[in-house]
C-alpha cells in the first residue's frame, strides 16, 4: 500500500477514536470517520484508505481536514438546517412511557 505522511494524532484522541470503533452504540458514520483518522495516523495514503474502507478519496480528505482543524470534535456531525425540534427530550420520554405503560380505553 502506498505510504503517506502520518497524520499526527494525540494519544487521548487515539483512545477516543478507538472507543468509537469498539462501541456498539456508535453510529456507523462516526466509526468510519474514526477508522479514517486512525489509518491516516498509521501512514496509509488516502487511496489505500478509500480502497480498504470502500469510500471515495474525497471522503478521506474531508475527514482528515476536519480533524486537522477541529480535532475529534470536527468528526461529529454539524447542525442540520431547518427548524429546531420543538419537543424536549423529557417530553419525548414521557410520551414513550405513556404509550408503553398505559392501556388505552
Amino acid at each position: 500500500m502506498p505510504e503517506a505522511t502520518r497524520l499526527p494524532v494525540s494519544e487521548s484522541d487515539r483512545r477516543e477514536l478507538q472507543s468509537w470503533q469498539r462501541a456498539a452504540t456508535t453510529r456507523r458514520s462516526h466509526a468510519e470517520r474514526a477508522r479514517i483518522i486512525l489509518l491516516s495516523a498509521e501512514g496509509l495514503s488516502a487511496e489505500a484508505i478509500s480502497e480498504q474502507l470502500g469510500v471515495v478519496r474525497l471522503t478521506v480528505y474531508k475527514w482528515r481536514s476536519r480533524y486537522r482543524s477541529d480535532g475529534v470534535d470536527g468528526l461529529k456531525d454539524l447542525p442540520r438546517p431547518g427548524q429546531p425540534r420543538k419537543m424536549t427530550p423529557e417530553k419525548a420520554k414521557q410520551i414513550l412511557d405513556w404509550t408503553t405503560h398505559r392501556v388505552p380505553r
